[in-house]
């Protein structure tokens, strides 16, 4: 979701969605996603992590790191699910500990992270996956994934037996970073399969 924190609210006026609609749409998205997968899978998992866009209060020392609208709105779509047990008993969802900004788990047999990617400067995602592996007992240091959102254009890079993965926006553009760039945005979601800490048939749709 767009929010109205980021460029220190200099886009607000260009929203055409207020906070409240943004939050109605991505859990009716949610919740769509999870009806179009769920009849077709016996386990279905679903993740939502902070972005610097999606930031409930952004003023420092007075929230954690988690506090997010998106994080929130997959919380609200599980209490949702939780009326209905009988259609979403084998939907699983997750979201980040407390002040964390990541989500691991096991997908199929691969480890996946999920991160939004601004903890990181462009280009420098292995430096920050290897900061992240140092700490003893991490759950990151096991992944065979990073997946990430904050570059906005479909990104795949694999070194050694790991691949990162930075997926397109869902935005057709965005002005500012056209400026800045002449980059145009190119949206779309990307599909692909994966087990045993391998992926395969990348798909844009």
């Amino acid at each position: 979701m767009e929010g109205f924190v980021s460029q220190g609210g200099k886009n607000a006026w260009r929203t055409e969605l207020t906070l409240t609609e943004q939050l109605r749409l991505m859990r009716r998205l949610f919740l769509h996603a999870i009806d179009s997968f769920a009849p077709y899978t016996e386990r279905l998992t679903v993740v939502s992590v902070p972005g610097n866009h999606d930031e409930a209060v952004r003023m420092p020392g007075i929230t954690t790191y988690d506090d997010s609208f998106a994080v929130d709105a997959l919380v609200a779509v599980t209490d949702a699910m939780k009326l209905n047990e009988a259609a979403y008993s084998h939907v699983e969802t997750f979201v980040p500990k407390r002040d964390s900004l990541t989500v691991t788990l096991d997908v199929n047999g691969t480890v996946l992270t999920h991160a939004h990617g601004h903890q990181w400067r462009t280009n420098k995602h292995w430096d920050w996956w290897k900061g992240q592996a140092f700490e003893p007992g991490s759950d990151i240091g096991k992944a065979d994934m990073l997946l990430a959102a904050h570059g906005h254009h479909l990104h795949i890079e694999q070194k050694g037996s790991r691949t990162y993965i930075m997926n397109p926006a869902q935005e057709s553009e965005s002005t500012w970073w056209k400026n800045q760039t002449g980059d145009h945005g190119a949206p779309g979601a990307l599909t692909f399969i994966t087990e045993n800490g391998k992926g395969r048939g990348y798909t844009v749709v």
